[in-house]
């Protein structure tokens, strides 16, 4: 009961978000445990309860900052340690989805094996955020003085927005690239629409279709339940695209262009020459990355 008390007593920061509880019940643990023996830092305790269909998560303000410390330790003292997060992250990601592909035969097991397969299932559900919930600990704790740092150092607007930018595309922005190139070969056949009359005419851009839609059906997956999207969802976003934009072409320009944000973001960063701004923004780059990850 006083371990409790000790726990109400902390300042939380409340996270809320629809959710059902067998989806999310793995980052709950992972942030006490597997973070903790990957990492070597992570969060004494956290709370989670639900309300109708809302879960919330409560991060204790204490623990964020020790991981902001430990983050900015590490980073000062060993210059690849921001890439080995991003290693060990996908290394992780990457073993955990291959168990997930690996499960089979469940509607021969009986309840006892399938209780087995959903323990190993949940422990390795936890598994996969291991290195990610570092973001919190540094988004929550450094947001306010980034932008504070950025607009006290830089006048220009565009310049701002430049240096609090990602200089990696998302996966969804990836996605909706993948999409408009789809668009782009509609429009060569001389059509500004995608129906079953002309997908029977056009069996290689049905092809691009279907195999875009085995690659990306889980996009719209959230926290609450999973949702699976046919290749005719994917047909209607081809239509959205070639009716509401105008110039491809000059988009898919914009998409290839943010590989170049890095450099451009360098040479602001040489020139403001502050070495606090410099430090932060190179550790919301990989937070970034990071976070984007976990989304996908």
């Amino acid at each position: 009961m006083k371990e409790i008390q000790k726990l109400l007593g902390k300042k939380w920061y409340f996270q809320g978000f629809n959710a059902t509880p067998a989806l999310v019940d793995g980052a709950a643990v992972s942030m006490v445990h597997d973070m903790p023996d990957t990492l070597g830092y992570g969060y004494s305790a956290n709370i989670e309860f639900f309300e109708d269909d809302k879960c919330y998560f409560l991060y204790a303000w204490d623990d964020l900052h020790s991981i902001l410390g430990n983050i900015l330790k590490k980073t000062r003292k060993d210059s690849n340690y921001l890439r080995s997060l991003i290693e060990k992250d996908e290394e992780i990601c990457s073993k955990v989805l291959k168990f997930f592909e690996g499960i089979v035969g469940l509607k021969k097991m009986t309840n006892g094996e399938l209780n087995a397969k959903y323990i190993e299932l949940c422990s390795n559900q936890s598994a996969i955020l291991s290195v990610s919930h570092v973001i919190e600990g540094f988004t929550l704790t450094t947001e306010e003085k980034i932008l504070s740092l950025v607009n006290s150092n830089v006048k220009d607007k565009n310049k701002r927005s430049l240096l609090v930018s990602p200089i990696y595309p998302s996966f969804l922005s990836i996605e909706h690239a993948e999409l408009m190139k789809i668009a782009k070969q509609v429009i060569e056949k001389g059509q500004r629409i995608v129906n079953r009359s002309f997908l029977k005419n056009n069996p290689v851009i049905k092809e691009m279709i279907d195999a875009h839609q085995e690659k990306y059906f889980w996009k719209r997956n959230g926290y609450s339940s999973p949702k699976v999207l046919s290749a005719a969802d994917f047909a209607d976003e081809i239509n959205f695209i070639l009716q509401k934009v105008t110039d491809i072409d000059r988009k898919l320009k914009e998409f290839n262009e943010i590989s170049f944000v890095c450099g451009k973001k360098e040479e602001i960063l040489k020139k403001i020459n502050n070495s606090e701004l410099s430090e932060l923004v190179h550790i919301n780059d990989t937070i970034f990355r990071l976070h984007d990850h976990r989304k996908e």
